[in-house]
């Protein structure tokens, strides 16, 4: 609570990390425990994160941060799989040796990851701005978002600047004032994933916008196998790095 409290005084600033800090320091009303941890680990939804992520693939947008914290809580309400899978697949956890520099490394790479999210849902608004003709001007909708919402936060005045002066095609990360950010928190990030999962600790969202981050810069992500094994059985064509237009090729006559 106290580690959020500090953080909420800079960058990390948000509506949702403030109430996190107070909800960590709650006590039972029927007990001497802390609140939390009587509550029982299953989260639900109202349906917000299935519509997005149903919109999302409509539009062939990549929300995955979103539909993976969807998901999570999906398999958090499987409690029965859970207990079973903890009985047959036990692992004894290896003992993490102090890290000086936790804080600061979580810190770092909760704010990338914060980042990362807005890039995706931010490329989604501005598609289907497109698609549907509704002329959105994204630094408008950050200051809707700034008067009083769950998502309140010091970044969206640094999402606002950067739809105010950078053309980015709708990714954040490509923005001017958040280049840096972006450079500066990388290694953090990795950082943290790794750990998460050298100790078989769910990485869940953070996992996910490193891979996003890595997908998008990557030079070739193996998408012309699958295309070429698209045109194999099914002949759906595909694209020439030397020529335009689409091609077909029979598949095995030229083999070897």
């Amino acid at each position: 609570s106290a580690v959020f409290k500090k953080w909420n005084e800079g960058p990390l600033s948000s509506f949702l990390l403030n109430i996190t800090a107070d909800i960590l320091l709650e006590k039972d009303d029927y007990s001497d425990a802390y609140l939390l941890d009587m509550i029982v680990d299953s989260a639900s939804q109202k349906g917000t994160g299935l519509w997005t992520s149903i919109e999302a693939l409509k539009l062939s947008c990549n929300i995955s941060t979103i539909t993976q914290a969807l998901t999570l809580r999906m398999l958090s309400n499987d409690l029965n799989a859970r207990s079973k899978a903890q009985e047959l697949y036990a692992l004894k956890q290896s003992k993490i040796s102090k890290i000086s520099n936790l804080e600061e490394l979580v810190k770092n790479a909760l704010f990338l990851s914060q980042i990362i999210i807005y890039d995706q849902a931010l490329v989604m608004l501005v598609k289907a701005s497109e698609v549907y003709e509704w002329n959105i001007n994204i630094a408008d909708i950050m200051t809707i978002f700034k008067a009083g919402c769950i998502i309140q936060a010091n970044l969206l005045e640094e999402i606002q600047t950067a739809y105010k002066t950078t053309p980015c095609n709708g990714h954040l990360i490509f923005a001017d004032n958040i280049f840096d950010i972006v450079k500066n928190n990388i290694v953090d990030l990795r950082s943290l994933v790794t750990l998460q999962v050298m100790n078989s600790c769910p990485a869940t969202v953070m996992a996910t916008a490193l891979n996003y981050f890595d997908l998008l810069k990557a030079d070739n992500l193996g998408a012309n196998l699958i295309q070429a094994q698209r045109d194999y059985f099914g002949a759906h064509t595909y694209s020439r790095t030397d020529k335009e237009g689409m091609f077909h090729h029979q598949w095995g006559c030229k083999n070897g």
